[in-house]
């Protein structure tokens, strides 16, 4: 949920939070976690006396069919709250350049969002390195999105070889690599 700091005498931007909206969205994976099967928004977040001078959204895996819905609604919260300076916004890149080109020229042009990402901690051996999902990666970067890569401990080795196969992109490690 973002990073909670008991104190400092300097502004904290959080490069990786999540916003949900239960009452409008489907997040399967809240379904095991009853206390945060909730809304929680900007005004739900509580960092005490800490200054936060900046958020990055990251998408918060909603189902497929209402990600690019997702996506607005995350708009209209940076229309309300300033410190929401940009979005990561779910793609499903393993459907492929040809399937993704379109959602990733219009989100390479909306303001605000600084990349894309498609959840692989849960895939398969193999998931990240599918032509069809290394292809919409590099068409992620060639566009000037960077790419979230949220992954388990145990797909450093794998995504690693993404980065290399992609060398037009821009990654970021989510979590350092799960756990």
């Amino acid at each position: 949920l973002g990073v909670r700091l008991v104190t400092t005498s300097q502004a904290v931007v959080d490069s990786h939070i999540h916003f949900w909206d239960t009452d409008r969205f489907d997040y399967p994976w809240l379904q095991g976690f009853a206390e945060l099967n909730r809304p929680f928004v900007p005004a739900d977040l509580d960092v005490g006396q800490v200054e936060i001078e900046a958020l990055v959204f990251v998408q918060a895996n909603p189902v497929w069919d209402v990600v690019d819905q997702e996506t607005a609604w995350v708009q209209h919260l940076r229309g309300r709250d300033g410190r929401i300076q940009a979005l990561v916004a779910g793609v499903p890149l393993d459907r492929g350049a040809r399937a993704a080109n379109a959602w990733l020229e219009r989100l390479s042009d909306e303001p605000g969002v600084a990349g894309v990402r498609q959840l692989i901690q849960d895939e398969p051996e193999g998931f990240a390195l599918q032509p069809a999902f290394v292809d919409a990666v590099r068409l992620a970067g060639r566009l000037g999105l960077t790419v979230d890569l949220c992954v388990r401990n145990h797909q450093i080795a794998e995504v690693t070889k993404l980065a290399e196969l992609c060398p037009e992109g821009t990654f970021v490690l989510n979590h350092l690599g799960k756990p």
